[in-house]
């Protein structure tokens, strides 16, 4: 029928590759030469780096305290992006530099920001305490704070909070502004550049990612797939809270949190594995 031969190409990812494509079929026609993708069939395994997955640990930090933590109503005055730390959150960073410098150790490292002020003046003070400079320092807009509309009224902020605590956090989307959903799905863009990073020779030992409260807990519900009732039910991070999650032996990593006391994140550090 002068129609080619089907040809079948198993393509195999590197052992630096996260996900392995583990068939293509492909169809050619001797006539227009139209490809077809007949089959792929996707399969996630450990990111390996030789006998070592990398990177050994992901720390995340919530920043410092901020202008609108110590009055709320700035929310009304300024815009979000552009709200800066207060001495005390300055002081909050600078310790969690220290403690980020005594656990890595003088391993490599890599930074992703929020493109938010206080988030930048948080990092600035953490890269500051470690005392030599990140592999990378990357902005990325996907870990910037839940939009909660712009420039809200004071009536208007309290109202919308109290509408969320009926209606329920996760799902609660903000008029002009955004849901906990909504943070999840971006949580979910920011994963994917970590796992490309991950298949590069060049990935730092340690990964530091300065962001905001709802986005470290959507970061975390993602990770780790927690329940929507489980996230509602967890409180707001304290400012410079710390989460590190480490690669066990298993290539799994589990949450542990050795400089910040949050029972309701550690209570399920032995059954939260990705």
């Amino acid at each position: 029928d002068g129609n080619e031969a089907a040809k079948c190409r198993g393509c195999q990812a590197n052992t630096l590759q996260r996900c392995v494509i583990s068939v293509i079929c492909r169809s050619l026609c001797s006539i227009d030469r139209v490809e077809r993708i007949c089959a792929i069939k996707i399969q996630c395994l450990p990111i390996t780096n030789g006998d070592e997955m990398t990177p050994k640990r992901i720390i995340l930090v919530r920043h410092g305290r901020s202008e609108a933590n110590e009055d709320p109503t700035v929310y009304s005055r300024v815009p979000d992006y552009k709200i800066e730390l207060v001495d005390e959150g300055r002081e909050q960073a600078r310790i969690a530099g220290d403690h980020i410098r005594e656990l890595i150790d003088g391993e490599s490292y890599g930074v992703y920001v929020s493109p938010y002020r206080r988030t930048a003046q948080t990092k600035d003070c953490i890269v500051d305490r470690i005392g030599y400079e990140p592999t990378f320092d990357y902005q990325d807009p996907c870990l910037r704070e839940q939009d909660t509309g712009n420039l809200p009224g004071v009536l208007e902020a309290e109202a919308n909070r109290e509408a969320r605590g009926r209606y329920g956090a996760f799902f609660y989307r903000f008029p002009n502004g955004e849901s906990c959903a909504d943070v999840y799905d971006r949580m979910s863009g920011f994963m994917n550049s970590l796992f490309r990073l991950f298949e590069r020779e060049e990935c730092p030992a340690n990964l530091i990612v300065v962001t905001h409260s709802v986005a470290l807990r959507c970061f975390l519900s993602r990770w780790y797939h927690w329940t929507v009732e489980y996230f509602d039910s967890r409180p707001a991070l304290p400012n410079c809270h710390i989460a590190v999650m480490t690669r066990g032996g298993d290539g799994a990593f589990a949450l542990s949190e050795p400089f910040a006391d949050v029972p309701c994140l550690l209570e399920r550090e032995k059954e939260c594995r990705r």
